[in-house]
């Protein structure tokens, strides 16, 4: 299984508190709760203790698909570069950073185009 796949499969078969844990780990509680839209951290740390559920499923996508590119690019390169790559204003997204696309544009949207400018760490 390509890393792509692998990072996918992961992405949807993880716990959602496992999903929150590990990328409140790699990009950190605030980036997490601006991922989501959601204006504290509380809520953040409360979905990765399992404690509050996640009331929207865009909210959820948008999460899962975080997890799916920091899986691909740790697997690729490495949890510290997929933590930069979120930040970084990518060519490849007008300029944009990961981080805004998926808080702003339609998951659909999102999730191709981030996936096409993460696979250009894995060339």
């Amino acid at each position: 299984m390509n890393s792509e796949c692998a990072a996918y499969k992961a992405a949807v078969t993880a716990e959602l508190p496992h999903v929150v844990n590990q990328l409140r780990s790699t990009l950190g509680v605030g980036t997490v709760a601006k991922l989501a839209g959601v204006g504290e951290t509380r809520a953040v740390n409360e979905w990765a203790r399992g404690n509050r559920s996640v009331r929207s499923p865009d909210v959820e996508g948008r999460l899962r698909l975080a997890f799916q590119l920091v899986e691909f690019i740790s697997n690729e390169v490495s949890r510290e570069v997929a933590a930069r790559w979120f930040k970084q204003p990518n060519p490849a997204l007008k300029y944009r950073t990961p981080e805004g696309v998926i808080g702003t544009q339609d998951l659909e949207d999102a999730g191709s185009n981030l996936m096409e400018a993460a696979r250009v760490l894995g060339r």
